[in-house]
């Protein structure tokens, strides 16, 4: 199985191999195999010169600081609910809840005149708001001692190995999953597992860490000291790695036996036929490689084989790029230009002459004046280049009403945008056209029907009609 990825929002784990969120900055994710979450609130996150003042013992924020945190919780809130959707696992750590006074974003006037006054309201934000299922009620207390119930056996591996640094802060009464772990002498639940929409949570208590444990300075030559994680710190991030994913794959059932302990790995245990089926699985990984390169080969053909598509419905680059690639097989060669002056849509050229187009799609609508307006402005423009002797034939492509089937389509260039064009000389082709020569050129080469093609380009004021396909 591939490396999962584990990603930590408002606790960090020493060792530095999972990813560290603060819960004031915003990342999907979408990217987590797993997920560890501490409904953990620093005060400083929002009180810096943002405080404004107490409220009932708690801390008020201000406006400003208050919408923040809305915003903030309610990504999260969010997140999380998208993750257990996509079948993640998410670990909340449970930690003290963090209570503030936030703005309501309502008022209550009172009084008249000068001696009216205006009362900003506020609600009371607990941290746990956060959680976007609700299974049971937290309430806070304070406590190490806790006993087993219908914990599995991957838990009780993991309190074993980390109850030094563990203690509950909540317990959870009214507990609607499968409770692990319980208050010394109560049923309250301290820790548990659920199944959520399609993912898992698992619920652990808080874990207190003594950073200053975990890392030691290097010094350099000019007497500035670089933190590192120690060698403690790394040994806790592989136990509490192997421990937490060992626990997503118990909840999953992805193991019907016991999941066997980290020491039946030493040489002593070693089973022959275990080490012939290493051998012959990675044998199938190299020839899978070779097998997913190919994959990966023939789907890069299908995408550039699906470019001249965009004839039918796109817009902005991609059709730019569509319409390159017929120019391209009716024998131009053709370029989108730019240098520290201009940028053109595409420059394309033959022995018949150079042209200079501009492309543009419409979703509900015909191909207006503007863009033809912007094309004889680029003809102006690139006349002034020293290289250029004469003026380029100008054409305009345009994909109107590009989500309707093309049959089915109004005129797709406006009537004044066709006037003009017929006035100054500019050619008006349809990418629905294009995309008919592409059909019949990606099949086979015809020098004869290409050069009718250019020479309607070349001639034609207005809307340009091709010459029939031929028939062989």
């Amino acid at each position: 199985m591939a490396k999962r990825q584990i990603m930590a929002i408002g606790v960090e784990i020493p060792g530095g191999e999972i990813e560290t969120i603060p819960f004031n900055q915003h990342k999907s994710l979408a990217d987590a195999d797993i997920i560890l979450f501490a409904p953990n609130l620093n005060l400083d996150m929002y009180s810096n010169k943002q405080l404004g003042g107490y409220n009932k013992g708690l801390p008020s924020l201000t406006e400003h600081a208050s919408f923040k945190l809305k915003e903030d919780n309610n990504f999260w809130k969010i997140e999380l609910e998208e993750a257990l959707k996509a079948g993640k696992t998410i670990f909340f750590i449970l930690n003290r809840p963090t209570e503030y006074y936030i703005y309501s974003g309502n008022n209550k006037t009172s009084g008249t005149g000068k001696n009216q006054k205006v009362t900003n309201l506020v609600d009371k934000y607990n941290s746990y708001s956060v959680l976007p299922l609700l299974c049971g009620g937290f309430h806070t207390t304070n406590g190490k001692k806790v006993d087993f119930s219908q914990a599995i056996s991957s838990i009780k591996q993991y309190w074993n190995n980390f109850n030094e640094y563990s203690n509950y802060q909540v317990i959870i009464k009214g507990f609607k999953g499968v409770q692990s772990i319980k208050q010394h002498s109560t049923n309250h639940t301290v820790g548990g597992t659920c199944k959520f929409k399609n993912g898992h949570c698992v619920f652990l208590p808080y874990l207190k860490l003594d950073m200053g444990k975990f890392i030691e300075y290097v010094e350099n030559e000019v007497g500035e000291k670089t933190p590192y994680w120690n060698e403690s710190a790394s040994n806790f991030n592989k136990k509490f790695i192997s421990d937490i994913i060992r626990i997503d794959k118990e909840i999953r059932s992805e193991f019907e036996i016991e999941i066997p302990p980290d020491w039946t790995n030493q040489e002593q245990f070693r089973l022959e036929k275990i080490l012939e089926l290493i051998k012959g699985k990675a044998k199938l990984e190299i020839q899978l490689k070779i097998i997913n390169s190919s994959i990966e080969e023939y789907n890069i053909q299908l995408q550039e084989t699906n470019i001249p598509k965009l004839l039918l419905f796109g817009t902005g680059k991609p059709l730019e790029k569509a319409i390159r690639i017929v120019l391209r097989q009716i024998g131009f060669t053709a370029e989108h230009f730019e240098d520290e002056d201009s940028e053109f849509d595409v420059k394309f050229e033959s022995h018949e002459g150079q042209f200079l187009g501009e492309a543009e799609g419409k979703e509900s609508k015909a191909v207006d004046i503007t863009k033809l307006s912007q094309l004889m402005r680029n003809i102006t423009e690139d006349l002034t280049k020293d290289d250029v002797k004469e003026p380029a034939k100008g054409v305009l492509f345009g994909n109107g009403f590009r989500f309707i089937e093309p049959t089915k389509r109004k005129e797709q260039f406006t009537d004044k945008c066709i006037k003009s064009a017929k006035a100054q000389r500019i050619a008006l082709i349809k990418t629905t056209d294009l995309f008919t020569l592409h059909q019949f050129f990606a099949k086979k080469e015809n020098t004869n029907f290409a050069k009718q093609c250019r020479a309607e380009i070349l001639k034609t004021a207005g809307i340009v009609k091709f010459p029939a396909i031929p028939d062989k």
